[in-house]
């Protein structure tokens, strides 16, 4: 009746809560794993992260021009990897749900891809 859409504002908060109680030492695999899928990715032709500092979980990358982004999702569909690589810098994220061998398995998949 008097507007705002957030009336579960605890569910939020108690997510919060689990992260810093249960996943904190958690945090720096993901932030190692953004380093590597940076670096990775970096070499890799016509990507680069050389402009962007990774300083935690979230990798940004320049893709050039001759890459036809969408083709290249496409091909990544074909293979059961689902990413977007919309916006400039792109913007890929690591998580608890994604491994080394998650990235491993990204970087040979774009590589047959491109």
């Amino acid at each position: 009746m008097l507007g705002g859409g957030m009336r579960q504002a605890g569910i939020l908060a108690v997510a919060g809560q689990k992260a810093l109680n249960e996943n904190v030492d958690r945090l720096a695999q993901d932030h190692a794993n953004a380093q590597y899928l940076a670096s990775e990715l970096h070499q890799l032709d016509g990507f680069s992260t050389d402009a962007y500092q990774v300083q935690t979980n979230i990798v940004y990358v320049d893709i050039a021009d001759t890459i036809e982004r969408t083709r290249l999702q496409m091909r990544l569909i074909e293979k059961d990897i689902r990413v977007t690589f919309s916006g400039h810098p792109a913007r890929l994220v690591t998580h608890k749900d994604i491994s080394r061998e998650d990235i491993n398995t990204l970087i040979r998949a774009i590589a047959d891809s491109l």
